[in-house]
């Protein structure tokens, strides 16, 4: 065949080929969901319900003294839920555990994760200030981590970055 030939036969196999009837049609396809679109009030319920178990769990945990699962539960449930009301509570409180569990890097991600999705809460500037110290404690050699049970200072340049 020449190439003249399989340019026709493509254009009439594209003509063929049903189309949908929406833009998006096409990004279901590869498993994309409309991401923009408001979830209806039975879908909102669930996540809220969701987030609230995932609260709890993080709770027990506390309790139980394992700030870092606490911290991991919270910061999840505000990434996965971030319309659920505790959500802004969720992320600014794992950045605190993290601080408590003796994880700075953690701690600075996690009050990234809030800076970054929830701007307009009260606390955006709290949320900066503790990124600045937890910089700043790190740079002066105040945390340590464990390697094998022996404390390790916590490098200058994972500080830096």
């Amino acid at each position: 065949m020449n190439s003249r030939t399989v340019a026709i036969l493509l254009a009439l196999a594209a003509g063929l080929a049903p189309t949908p009837s929406r833009a998006d049609g096409f990004l279901g396809i590869f498993g994309k969901k409309d991401e923009k679109a408001m979830p209806g009030e039975d879908e909102l319920a669930r996540r809220e319900g969701e987030s609230r178990g995932l609260a709890a769990r993080a709770a027990a945990e506390e309790a139980n003294g394992d700030f870092a699962k606490a911290a991991k539960l919270l910061l999840e449930s505000a990434k996965e839920f971030p319309l659920a009301s505790g959500a802004p509570d969720a992320a600014f409180r794992s950045g605190e555990l993290y601080e408590r569990a003796g994880k700075p890097e953690k701690a600075f991600d996690a009050y990234q994760e809030f800076i970054t999705r929830f701007k307009a809460d009260k606390r955006f500037k709290a949320a900066l200030d503790r990124q600045f110290a937890l910089g700043m404690a790190c740079k002066d050699g105040q945390f340590t981590g464990r390697v094998l049970g022996l404390p390790i200072g916590v490098s200058r340049t994972d500080t830096i970055k």
